[in-house]
Order: structure tokens, then C-alpha cells, then sequence
């Protein structure tokens, strides 16, 4: 059925940019903002801090998208 696989291939689109969020290496974007914050704003995130905001963040979107 094709409105089924339209379905599947949307579903790995969304969860692979939801788990992308959940620790920074998952994405570049997430490296190219931890930069500014540590150099102007003189704010240091650690890999716990953004996995504990992160993986929040990503388990809500991925059960949204479900």
C-alpha cells in the first residue's frame, strides 16, 4: 500500500531528527551552537547536561510523531 510506506519512510525522517537532538554529537548543529554559548556567553554545556534536556526533548518528539 503506498499511503503505508509514504508512512514508514516519514516515520524514520522524523525519529532520526528527533534522536539527533537527544546528545550532541547527533547532529552538527547541535556542535555549532554549543560553540557560541561557550565563547560569548561564556556557558559551558557538558555532554550530561544536553543528554538530560536532550533525550527529554527527543523521547517527547518521537512519541508525538507516533
Amino acid at each position: 500500500d503506498k499511503s503505508f510506506w509514504l508512512s514508514v519512510r516519514l516515520g524514520i525522517a522524523f525519529s532520526g531528527y528527533a534522536g539527533g537532538i537527544a546528545t550532541v554529537n547527533g547532529t552538527p548543529p547541535n556542535s555549532v551552537l554549543r560553540g557560541p554559548l561557550e565563547n560569548e556567553y561564556n556557558t559551558g554545556i557538558s555532554f550530561f547536561k544536553w543528554m538530560t534536556l536532550g533525550l527529554l526533548l527527543a523521547t517527547i518528539m518521537i512519541v508525538i510523531s507516533y
